[in-house]
Order: C-alpha cells, then structure tokens, then sequence
C-alpha cells in the first residue's frame, strides 16, 4: 500500500511539473541547442539561391572574438555594470534605513520609492527620452538651466550616454532592492539593539557592527543579482540609443539582436549568444562559489 502511494505521489509529482518542463524545453533548450548548431554555420535569416546554408567549422567565433563591435559591447557592458551595481547595492541600503523608521505616513512613502519597479522598463525608458532629451527646453537641461549650467547632450553624448542610462536604470530598480533590504533589516531582532542602545552605541556604531553584519549575505545576494542583471542590459538601449551615438552604448544582448535581425546573420549572432552564454555562467558559476562560502562562514 505504502509503495502504491509512493509511485501515485511520485506520478502525480511528474505531471504537475510537466508544463513548466515543456515550456522551458520548447523555449530554453530547444532553442539553445539549435543556436549552438547554427553558430558554426553560414545560417542567415533569409538565405540566398547562390549561398545556401553550409558548415563554417569557427569562422564565426573567429569573427566574433576579433570583432571592434564585439569588444566595444563588451566594454560598454562592463562600464555600464561597474555604474549600476554599487549604486544599486549601496542607494537601496540608505534608503531602506531611512524608510525602517515607524513614522506617521512611512506606508505611503514606500509605495513611493518602489513604484518604479511596476512600471515595464520600455514605458520608463519613453518617459526618460523626454528627461534626458537634448533640446535646452528638456527637463533636465530646464533645470540645469536653473542651476546656470549650460544644457548637456545626455543621450546624444558619447560621453554621457551610457552613463545616463545607468541613472535611468538605477531610478528604475532602487525600489526592488530597497523590498530585500527592508526584509532583511526587519527580521533583526530589536532585542539586539535595545542591548546596544544600553551599551551607549551611536547609530553609526550599530549600523557598522550590527545591521550591516547581519545583513551580508543580503548584500551579496543582491550583488549578484545585479550583476546577471547589468550583464542583460539591452530594452533601455533598444528605446533610447539604438546602441549609439558612436556605439558608445552598444550592449552584448544588443549587439547579438542587431546581428541576428537587423543584419540578418543567424549565424553569427548565434555565436556571440554562445560567447554571451559562457561568460554569463562563469559569473553565474563565481557567485555561487561566494554565496556558498557566504552561507557556511
């Protein structure tokens, strides 16, 4: 009796994760493999009479690893993380310890700071277009204007471009972070700090050597959440840059887009969603080791 139920449960088990298994082979696996295939092919998205589709062995990845595109997306990419991830790590922090504070009306600012997060980031990027437009009558130069600073380019900057789009970016997830570290900060016990209150701790000091502590795997958490994140950046390029100007925020994801549908070449944008897909698991692979060492220290 005991050993039908097993296989009844273990039946039952198989069939409710039947659809996610389904959708994530159609959708993820299937199409991975069929990537890895046409990387080392001449495969584009409408092939011609006179080329049809042969084996290239690793003309594409050849092409792909000594490309300038390749490595502008790559620096670019880098640059933008090295922008958004300590901003995304330390605002959120301030600000979730501000917002801890059991004050009249607290409720109605943290619906506030987290509303950007509910708004789809191709909506947040059109309003941005408007903030950071280049015109002396946009916003941002309306009230650099204020300020007496003459009006900046934003978007249309090389020099400023990337950046912009990382403080649009950080506008966007700061609320998302602020939840987690809200979270954290609630379930440390105030029992902890009425003790250090009675110690005479400042509340620097019971930040340094009680809440920040206590919050460091939260930290780490959303360190490597935000990395795979920046790593993916490519719907606020798409809106607001289309990679320019002068492919100063060009992004891999992007730049594997533009490839395979713009340009058509199936087969090379396959390769670079290869090289993307290697070096989105090794950093995948670094921050488990981390988080592993995090959990057992």
């Amino acid at each position: 009796m005991k050993k039908k139920l097993f296989y009844d449960q273990k039946t039952a088990a198989w069939l409710m994760c039947a659809p996610a298994m389904a959708t994530l082979l159609i959708f993820v696996v299937i199409p991975f493999f069929m990537s890895f295939v046409y990387s080392f092919t001449n495969k584009q998205f409408v092939m011609g009479v006179n080329n049809p589709l042969r084996f290239v062995g690793l003309e594409n990845y050849k092409r792909v690893l000594t490309s300038g595109d390749m490595i502008a997306a790559a620096k670019n990419t880098v640059k933008y993380t090295v922008y958004v991830v300590p901003a995304l790590t330390i605002l959120p922090l301030l600000l979730a310890l501000l917002l801890n504070n059991r004050l009249k009306g607290m409720t109605i600012y943290r619906v506030i700071c987290f509303s950007p997060q509910v708004i789809s980031m191709a909506v947040v990027s059109i309003v941005w277009a408007f903030i950071l437009g280049s015109s002396p009558n946009s916003m941002m130069n309306t009230i650099m204007g204020l300020l007496g600073i003459l009006p900046q380019g934003w978007l249309k900057d090389p020099s400023q471009s990337l950046f912009s789009i990382a403080v649009m970016s950080v506008w966007s997830a700061i609320g998302f972070n602020m939840i987690i570290y809200l979270s954290g900060i609630q379930f440390i016990s105030q029992d902890i700090y009425e003790a250090a209150q009675m110690d005479g701790c400042t509340p620097v000091q019971k930040f340094f050597y009680i809440t920040f502590p206590m919050l460091k795997n939260t930290v780490v958490f959303i360190v490597m959440t935000n990395i795979v994140s920046s790593l993916k950046l490519f719907t606020q390029v798409l809106v607001l840059t289309k990679g320019g100007p002068m492919k100063s925020t060009i992004s891999l994801v992007y730049l594997i887009y533009e490839t395979g549908f713009v340009k058509m070449q199936i087969g090379v944008s396959a390769a670079q969603s290869v090289v993307f897909f290697v070096v989105v698991m090794v950093v995948s692979m670094i921050q488990s080791k981390v988080l592993l060492k995090e959990e057992k220290a």
